[in-house]
């Protein structure tokens, strides 16, 4: 079991992977489909939230959330995933995770390794609810959800990625009494509209930056980027080496200065994406 990530209470946590988030340009620059991250495993409970941003491209796309209310028939405590959380600007309408509607609310799917996600779903698009998926409830002493007691599964989910839908899953453990959600990985293909296999972890070429297309340096607490090429839809994305991002830059032509001066001293990792190619570079911030 890897290092836990926990949020403080009522506090957001973004999740990224410094290995992913080079990998992840866009289809144009790869060439295989499955993009697989291995991140440091995520745990929440009462009070407590995250957010995931599937394809490192600075926009939120999953919103977790855990809670509990108390009442005259006793305490209820939820663990759920809401693909579009408009308070929280996180997700849009086309974001979905496979489940079924239940007798109170709408729940997610625990689905086993090898099992089919794709266009058939069943996907839960109820956007009044913020396309919300419950994973484990305790609903005043009756549990429900499809997690609870069941260790690890994987939970099917769509997103919207450069204007079309991909297809994923995420390998998740959730349960009640305490009620917890914790999400150990995730992969998706990044081949608008094809199918994966839950617990699929194929990994992906990357098609790397000539050498000298970009220059990228530190000094003291700023990283320089020069854009020598003239990169197309190129970002900078900066992560700690926990793979905590730190930064995001949409990249001009010719040279571009991050300050990181709020940050701790150490090293950090700067992953450029751009429709050319990918490269990264770890340099040190004072």
């Amino acid at each position: 079991m890897k290092k836990l990530y926990k949020t403080s209470r009522n506090t957001r946590l973004k999740a990224y992977s410094a290995a992913a988030l080079a990998l992840t340009a866009g289809a144009s620059s790869v060439d295989a489909t499955i993009v697989y991250n291995d991140i440091e495993d995520i745990t929440i409970g009462v009070d407590e939230m995250f957010d995931l941003d599937i394809d490192g491209d600075g926009s939120l796309d999953f919103h977790f959330r855990a809670g509990s209310t108390t009442g005259s028939s006793g305490t209820w405590s939820f663990g759920s995933v809401f693909g579009n959380a408009t308070s929280y600007t996180v997700g849009n309408s086309g974001n979905q995770l496979i489940g079924y509607v239940g007798a109170y609310y709408n729940y997610g799917s625990a689905l086993d390794a090898g099992d089919n996600i794709g266009a058939d779903g069943p996907w839960l698009s109820y956007p009044s609810y913020g396309n919300t998926a419950v994973l484990a409830s305790n609903f005043y002493g009756v549990t429900y959800g499809a997690f609870p007691g069941q260790g690890e599964k994987f939970l099917g989910f769509k997103f919207v990625s450069g204007g079309t839908n991909h297809y994923g899953w995420m390998r998740v453990v959730a349960d009640i009494d305490p009620v917890t959600i914790t999400v150990m990985d995730y992969a998706y293909d990044n081949t608008a509209d094809a199918e994966i296999e839950a617990g699929a972890t194929i990994s992906i070429a990357v098609n790397e930056l000539a050498v000298g297309a970009v220059n990228i340096y530190s000094f003291n607490s700023a990283v320089t980027i020069v854009n020598n090429a003239g990169l197309q839809n190129a970002n900078a994305i900066v992560t700690d080496l926990a793979g905590k991002q730190v930064a995001f830059v949409q990249l001009n032509n010719g040279t571009n200065q991050i300050d990181l001066s709020k940050f701790a001293t150490g090293n950090y990792l700067v992953n450029i994406t751009s429709a050319e190619g990918n490269t990264a570079k770890q340099v040190f911030i004072q």
